[in-house]
């Protein structure tokens, strides 16, 4: 029976509350949360971990008896005060994205950073190792990094403020994880016809992005939702190339240009 069996008439009872190791007021201890099987990741983007509010990622395990037990922390190399670290993250198996939202880069202040994802894997003996460091494909030194996001292979990276194309709509970037256990840049968008600030929030999944704007700069109509199919390059009866969503189940065995395209 799965654990989902009977929740119709089941009822949600809190059964633990956890706290910073030396808690302080102005740590913002649980500024975001991710969930990944028995592993729990918190952050607390205001601790003076390596400066003023440079901020810091905490992990708990859920132990045999049910009690949450912290297994580690996590902080980038070289995290320079007022980075925010830990300001949005994501976990799946043996990984965690943690975005320093004002993470200043190629010598900018924080009045212009565009902050930075740092990626973290599990290894032998369960020691977590940075491994990675992204930072926007955008030309631009505006604002902030935003949400992040992760299923399976994919991940994925808003900058919220980030000029796409000379707008303040904000980029969306899409990773995928490389048989070599690096995550690799596949695309980037961003909705500048509508200028909403894409990327306050994000949802993935195995063929469909989810990306939330909550304003729009120039309609100021009340913001937006967007959903985005992961594409797959699939034969018509001629034997022509055509692009139709990854869900549809279509397949193709066909051309080269086809067996050439990356699908999930």
């Amino acid at each position: 029976t799965s654990p989902g069996a009977g929740l119709a008439a089941a009822t949600w009872k809190r059964t633990a509350k956890l706290k910073a190791p030396t808690p302080i007021a102005e740590d913002r201890f649980g500024t975001d949360v991710a969930l990944a099987g028995s592993r729990l990741v918190t952050s607390a983007r205001a601790v003076d971990a390596t400066g003023n509010a440079a901020g810091i990622v905490y992990i708990f395990e859920r132990q045999a008896s049910g009690k949450w037990l912290q297994a580690a922390t996590l902080s980038p190399d070289k995290l320079t005060p007022t980075s925010a670290f830990g300001s949005a993250i994501t976990a799946s198996g043996d990984w965690i994205v943690a975005a320093a939202m004002t993470k200043s880069i190629v010598g900018k202040t924080q009045v212009d950073a565009q902050g930075l994802s740092y990626v973290f894997r599990r290894g032998a003996g369960g020691m977590w190792v940075q491994t990675q460091k992204l930072v926007t494909s955008a030309k631009s030194s505006n604002w902030w990094q935003g949400s992040v996001a992760m299923h399976g292979t994919h991940l994925v990276r808003a900058n919220p403020g980030l000029d796409y194309d000379q707008t303040s709509a904000g980029i969306v970037d899409i990773y995928r994880l490389d048989p070599s256990g690096a995550w690799l840049p596949v695309d980037v968008f961003g909705d500048t016809a509508s200028a909403v600030v894409a990327g306050v929030s994000i949802a993935v999944g195995e063929a469909e992005l989810v990306v939330g704007g909550n304003s729009d700069w120039k309609k100021y109509d009340g913001g937006a939702v967007s959903v985005f199919a992961l594409q797959a390059y699939v034969c018509d009866a001629y034997g022509q190339c055509d692009c139709k969503p990854w869900y549809s189940g279509a397949t193709c065995d066909v051309c080269d240009k086809c067996a050439t395209v990356i699908n999930p």
